[in-house]
């Protein structure tokens, strides 16, 4: 394994991937493993790669997959905060506190909840990092997204301040801000608008800058900033858009 992955081999590492029944969280979950970690998942829903199910948006349910490694034996040094939901069509003058509230709790509050019952683990192991899954939407966001763009902004804020506070215990934290991705997500969305991708703006011309990327393009760069590679990588985000933020710029 070292020898075909050089620094970005994760033999002997374990990692909690959250979201994992789908989209990114999968493909990330398959990769960190096919790199030689050992990956336990966690998601509100059954999947191939999920052995946790739990609510994060909850301190019982963070808490339910730092008590999973714990009965194992498990002592994860990479963290994937990675579960989120997406809102649609809810603007200000749309949509009720109970969106704002589940759409915080899922998409950050449960970034806060689990890095802090991991940080035992975290600190017990050298070059530990906590990888943020945000948005190109904490950047440049569109209308009927509001409490969506909020929780990705504060999870970009979040990482900032992670990365000042943990680097006394040599922990690196990182966000990562995927663009338009091909999840069920994004499908959904396509289907309740009833209109083909391109017409909402989705396209998966690789020539066009903005593009529709794939889970495991994303996954790829967990993967590295879960690795020594990206030793030096720390308090900022990487983006996977396909282009889409350079058009804004």
């Amino acid at each position: 394994m070292t020898a075909a992955f050089g620094r970005l081999d994760l033999s002997g590492r374990c990692a909690v991937v959250t979201g994992s029944s789908g989209g990114i969280g999968e493909a990330s979950a398959h990769l960190l493993a096919a790199r030689g970690a050992e990956v336990v998942g966690a998601d509100m829903f059954a999947g191939s790669t999920t052995q946790v199910e739990a609510d994060l948006s909850t301190d019982e349910g963070c808490r339910a997959v730092a008590e999973h490694c714990s009965r194992e034996g498990l002592r994860p040094s990479i963290l994937v905060n990675n579960a989120g939901v997406g809102v649609f069509a809810a603007g200000v003058h749309q949509a009720d506190m109970s969106v704002w509230d589940r759409v915080m709790a899922v998409n950050a509050r449960s970034v806060y909840c689990l890095t802090r019952e991991f940080l035992p683990s975290l600190r017990s192991f050298p070059d530990s990092v906590v990888v943020n899954v945000s948005s190109v939407h904490a950047m440049a966001t569109s209308v009927g997204v509001g409490a969506y763009a909020a929780s990705k902004g504060a999870v970009v804020a979040l990482t900032r301040s992670m990365a000042l506070d943990l680097a006394q215990f040599g922990i690196r934290v990182v966000a990562l801000l995927p663009g338009a991705i091909d999840t069920p997500m994004m499908r959904e969305h396509v289907a309740r608008e009833g209109r083909p991708m391109e017409e909402l703006g989705f396209t998966m011309d690789p020539l066009v800058p903005g593009r529709v990327c794939a889970p495991s393009e994303v996954a790829e760069a967990i993967a590295f900033l879960a690795s020594p590679a990206a030793s030096g990588i720390t308090g900022s985000t990487v983006t996977v858009d396909g282009g889409l933020l350079a058009g804004f710029s």
